[in-house]
């Protein structure tokens, strides 16, 4: 996805076509969640425990970096890849512990 979204925009630039993407992380709502099982519902808190943001995200996130992304906001932004996980890929996930005990 991330080649694919340079070469498209690094091709194709120069007639005004923008291409870039997004890379969503876990997005789930709350009544997807209390359908779970003890042990998903365990698993999911989990991923919320490690995400740098205080919740998962839901399909509105998706929804708004779409709309920002066909926007005249974003005229000038092509080939990039936008993350829209909460930062859940972007750290070690062993800081979520770190944050929570204060120790290393």
């Amino acid at each position: 996805m991330n080649t694919l979204t340079r070469y498209v925009a690094a091709g194709y630039g120069k007639q005004n076509v923008r291409c870039n993407a997004i890379a969503p992380g876990i997005h789930l709502d709350s009544s997807y969640l209390a359908s779970l099982d003890e042990g998903r519902q365990a698993f999911y808190a989990r991923l919320e425990d490690h995400c740098l943001l205080p919740r998962l995200g839901t399909s509105t996130d998706i929804a708004n970096a779409v709309v920002f992304l066909v926007s005249e906001a974003s005229a000038y932004i092509t080939g990039q890849v936008i993350q829209v996980d909460g930062g859940l890929m972007g750290h070690v996930p062993h800081l979520a512990d770190v944050r929570r005990t204060g120790t290393s």
